[in-house]
């Protein structure tokens, strides 16, 4: 009969536990809450403020993620790995949306990669000033106007920001990360102008000044032949300008003008360069005229308004007209050949 080896019993195998931070009743992560902020590098300064204030008002329950900080990724760190952990690990997005003129290629990136892998609890935010709505690739995300006080009838769907601070710190984690965050008015006041102060711009500057005055002179048809023979503007002819541009005469705006006559015996009154005045402008309006009375006739100045072929041609000396064109074919041909034989016997 064969054998039969029977093997002896297995000693007992505990189960191996795996410790997992386990979501609560509604879905919520325990603490700490991890905020990843995505940000040019131009407002890397205002990104870090933001951490400061958020994990100050978080008591330890927050930790905010800045690529430029040394404590959020050390300088051997290998960076892309880095940034897609974080990406991965993060509870909530805050996007600063600053400026739509700049490149967002890299931010879009990380919102993305966000919004793509993040759960039905996680949290992304699209920071924008008011009136810059978000962008393109980005809509149907949730924006926070950071203006407060929109105005009647508007369309926007963004959420104060009061609103996503206190989703933040009350409603995104069990237990919540600081339900009294609000307490303290200054400390909150230092978190909220410290979100805002990337989107301000800045202060309102004094209106822009034209320095430019604008004088039109009016004259009889008869005077223009005076005016390009002298120089001078008759004394019936009229001027009409703005306020800026009659101020300089002393006189204010008039709807059919002024007699050239008055404003001239108003720069002698009134200037202390009355003779250098009245012949700048008088000088001006003459090379005005001149310049229209040139364009009038298209009369081309200083060789211009002609191809370079033709200037060029002007300047050559004109051709003889070859004898030998006007014989016929068989003709023009003997003779080439008769003078090719005299050429090669007075050369030989």
């Amino acid at each position: 009969m064969p054998e039969i080896a029977i093997a002896p019993p297995a000693p007992a195998v505990e189960p191996t536990i795996i410790a997992a931070a386990a979501p609560s009743l509604n879905g919520l992560p325990a603490p700490p809450l991890k905020v990843f902020i995505s940000y040019k590098s131009r407002d890397a300064q205002a990104a870090l403020e933001i951490k400061n204030k958020l994990e100050g008002l978080g008591a330890g329950k927050m930790e905010v993620f800045v690529s430029c900080s040394p404590e959020s990724l050390p300088p051997t760190a290998k960076w892309r790995d880095k940034i897609i952990t974080e990406l991965r690990e993060a509870h909530c997005l805050l996007f600063l949306y600053t400026d739509p003129k700049q490149t967002w290629d890299w931010c879009f990136y990380e919102t993305g990669f966000f919004d793509g892998a993040r759960t039905p609890s996680a949290l992304l935010y699209v920071l924008h000033a008011k009136g810059t709505p978000p962008p393109k690739p980005l809509e149907g995300l949730q924006g926070v106007q950071i203006d407060q006080g929109a105005p009647p009838g508007d369309a926007s769907t963004s959420l104060p920001l009061d609103e996503m601070l206190e989703t933040i710190f009350c409603k995104s984690t069990n237990p919540s990360i600081n339900p009294e965050f609000k307490s303290s008015a200054q400390f909150y006041g230092l978190l909220k102008d410290a979100i805002s102060k990337p989107f301000l711009k800045p202060p309102n500057l004094p209106a822009p000044k034209s320095f430019l005055r604008r004088l039109q002179i009016l004259l009889p048809q008869a005077s223009i032949q005076q005016l390009l023979a002298g120089a001078q503007i008759p004394a019936t002819a009229r001027a009409i300008g703005d306020a800026n541009s009659l101020a300089l005469f002393k006189r204010v705006e008039k709807a059919d003008g002024w007699l050239w006559s008055e404003l001239e015996a108003d720069l002698k009154e009134h200037s202390v360069q009355e003779d250098s005045s009245i012949l700048w402008v008088q000088r001006l309006v003459y090379v005005s005229l001149h310049v229209r009375r040139l364009e009038t006739r298209k009369i081309p100045v200083a060789g211009q308004g002609r191809p370079l072929r033709q200037r060029r041609a002007a300047r050559r000396p004109p051709r003889r007209a070859h004898r030998i064109s006007r014989l016929p074919r068989a003709r023009q041909m003997g003779l080439h050949q008769r003078t090719g034989q005299r050429q090669r016997q007075k050369n030989g």
